[in-house]
């Protein structure tokens, strides 16, 4: 039997893949800085929003841009 998300894991998981689409679009890449769009994803804290990012994406923010750009 599965057990369902927490309401925290799903709020944090949805967060974070709004910063990643964030991130990886061309709009938003060359005209906010990551510490921008963590706020703008609901994070307020940076530290915290790196930690979210690199357990989901097992990479940064900074590298998931880097690799969107290329």
């Amino acid at each position: 039997m599965r057990l369902a998300q927490t309401p925290h894991a799903f709020l944090l998981k949805t967060r974070v893949q709004r910063a990643a689409d964030r991130l990886t679009d061309p709009q938003h890449s060359s005209s906010s800085t990551i510490a921008d769009i963590a706020c703008s994803s609901g994070f307020s804290a940076l530290s915290v929003f790196n930690r979210a990012f690199r357990d989901h994406y097992k990479l940064s923010p900074g590298e998931l841009r880097h690799r969107a750009a290329l």
